[in-house]
């Protein structure tokens, strides 16, 4: 299993959520990339009740429709980031 290690680089949720919804959408069309099995796994054992975790969720022909909610909610997530970067550069002025 991978290790966190602080590096120092900043945390991107985007990248995060990116990672998570795109691995989920390969193991929806029966692929996968075995290194990521272990943190899938983790996270399964952490937030066991995500909607995206429930079989019914996992059928491919859901696949369009996941990526159009996908691309609105990472939009919204950007814009919300962006509103938070800007107030952070407001406070050490």
């Amino acid at each position: 299993m991978p290790e966190f290690v602080d590096d120092g680089h900043p945390v991107s949720i985007k990248m995060f959520m990116v990672s998570l919804l795109g691995f989920r959408t390969m193991r929806m069309q029966g692929e996968s990339v075995p290194e990521f099995e272990p943190l899938w796994n983790r996270l399964r054992d952490v937030c066991p009740e995500w909607p995206g975790f429930k079989l019914d969720r996992m059928d491919p022909i859901l696949i369009p429709e996941l990526v159009m909610a996908k691309d609105r909610e990472l939009g919204r997530l950007e814009r919300y980031l962006a509103v938070c970067e800007r107030r952070r550069l407001r406070r050490e002025k």
